[in-house]
């Protein structure tokens, strides 16, 4: 099993601007990837190793609520 901070750097980084994503474990153990994108690929990749470490040490919320789901 990958550890819970392992990650990628989707190929378009490497070429150009583009995504790139790092692998998280959510509280339930599953795993998904959280997505960082930029306008250069210096952006990206400033922002992917930000995200990288985050992981390393705590959660990083994988999605962000509405306000209208907080209301309800």
């Amino acid at each position: 099993m990958r550890p819970p901070w392992d990650s990628r750097l989707a190929k378009a980084v490497m070429d150009q601007a583009g995504p790139a994503y790092v692998w998280l474990a959510k509280p339930n153990g599953k795993r998904t990837r959280k997505y960082v994108y930029g306008q250069t690929r210096e952006a990206v990749h400033d922002k992917w190793i930000k995200l990288h470490q985050q992981a390393k040490v705590r959660p990083v919320a994988t999605s962000v609520p509405t306000v209208g789901s907080f209301l309800t």
